[in-house]
């Protein structure tokens, strides 16, 4: 009787062992389906951004769809334009083309100071971000403050795209 209580251990081991590799097995399945499934779609993505695929037709189309350098002055009017519209000062300004890097973009950069009343630069900034130009407003700082009537200084740096 002593003989079969010591055999059974071993027996019990085994099948444990066992278990526990067809464990790991079947986990390890079912990573590497996972891992497939990810694979695949990642591969998906990059077969879009391949020339003349959806995704690369978009950003040809959009390029497309930007100004030429001729059009900038228009752009420009507009930008000021509407800081007259909205009763702003605008002193004086500076612009600046430059390339984007790595692209056959371009960017014109519009330095303009305003000031004027809360509201008024409110409504400045929410025309410039509507406008159907691609301009974007880079930075704004806080150029002075005068308390008396209540106008408020600005720096806006804008941006508008054209290739």
């Amino acid at each position: 009787m002593s003989r079969s209580i010591l055999k059974k251990p071993p027996v019990l081991l085994l099948v444990f062992s066992v278990l526990l590799i067809a464990a790991d097995i079947i986990f390890g399945l079912k990573v590497i389906g996972a891992q497939r499934t990810e694979l695949s779609s990642l591969e998906d993505r990059v077969s879009r951004l391949r020339p003349g695929s959806g995704a690369a037709s978009s950003v040809d189309s959009f390029k497309k769809g930007l100004p030429d350098a001729n059009e900038l002055t228009g752009i420009l009017k507009e930008v000021l334009e509407s800081a007259r519209r909205n009763d702003l000062k605008a002193p004086a300004g500076s612009y600046s083309p430059e390339a984007v890097k790595d692209t056959d973009i371009s960017r014109y950069t519009i330095s303009l100071p305003v000031e004027g009343r809360y509201q008024q630069i409110k409504r400045f900034i929410y025309e410039i971000e509507s406008s159907k130009r691609p301009v974007v407003i880079e930075e704004i700082t806080l150029a002075s403050g005068r308390g008396e009537d209540g106008a408020i200084g600005l720096n806006i740096r804008l941006s508008a795209y054209y290739r």
